[in-house]
């Protein structure tokens, strides 16, 4: 059993690319980037993006528990290296209406190499608009077209490390 100091952390710098509306849904888009910090390699990473419909008392770390159950194959980040991974993630309006989800979970799965030992990553953002004529306005109005950085941003609301 490795200790804390022994193990490979993995930790993530998530940046917005897009989000966009159409008829049949709402997309977005995230570039995370990937590093490992400790000074074991981290293998079958598996990293994903999670929209949630509820508000942040909606238990997140559940919702990242649920994700990559039975594990799979994914990159090895050996320490101080880093993997940048850009996804994206939809909903069909049906799912949201007129209220796209404003929290955004990331959730991070990794397994300690030489190991059956998994470590876990989890990040919860809010997701909000910024428009500088009107620096209260945070709500994203999900009608037809699109919304890019700067104007569209992730507020950090909680994370955790196992």
């Amino acid at each position: 059993m490795l200790d804390r100091t022994q193990r490979p952390w993995i930790a993530a710098a998530v940046e917005p690319v897009g989000l966009k509306f159409d008829d049949k849904g709402g997309e977005l888009t995230l570039k995370t980037t990937l590093k490992n910090s400790g000074p074991t390699p981290a293998v079958d990473i598996l990293s994903g993006t999670l929209l949630l419909l509820k508000t942040a008392q909606q238990p997140y770390r559940g919702a990242c528990a649920n994700y990559g159950v039975g594990g799979g194959v994914g990159p090895m980040l050996s320490t101080g290296e880093t993997l940048e991974r850009t996804a994206t993630t939809s909903l069909p309006r049906g799912d949201f209406g007129q209220n796209f989800p404003a929290l955004v979970a990331i959730c991070i799965k990794y397994r300690f190499a030489g190991s059956s030992q998994t470590g876990e990553t989890g990040y919860l953002f809010s997701l909000v608009r910024h428009d500088p004529p009107r620096p209260d306005l945070y709500f994203i109005d999900s009608k037809s077209g699109t919304l890019s950085p700067p104007e569209l941003a992730l507020m950090p609301i909680a994370s955790y490390q196992d």
